[in-house]
């Protein structure tokens, strides 16, 4: 997947998890890809630092979602679904 494809898959999960109000998992990788959109010249956080900053894990407290990784699964199938 082209560093392109990635942004936009990345943006459309976002914005879809927004809309609906979901939690929204993210790999170290999208994490990274993310920390590029919102500061492309740099911030100077790592991404551990990301990762404690309290923005990942926003939605942990949501009781219906049980298995975070399932639910992400999910909505990765569903995002390339609408994709076809």
């Amino acid at each position: 997947m082209t560093m392109e494809t990635t942004v936009e898959v990345l943006k459309k999960r976002i914005q879809d998890a927004f809309n609906q109000g979901t939690e929204l998992n993210l790999s170290p990788e999208e994490v990274e890809t993310l920390a590029l959109l919102v500061f492309p010249n740099g911030f100077g956080m790592t991404t551990g630092e990301i990762l404690d900053s309290g923005f990942i894990g926003a939605w942990a407290h949501r009781d219906d979602i049980e298995d975070g990784a399932i639910y992400a699964e999910q909505l990765r199938r569903e995002i390339e679904e609408r994709k076809k």
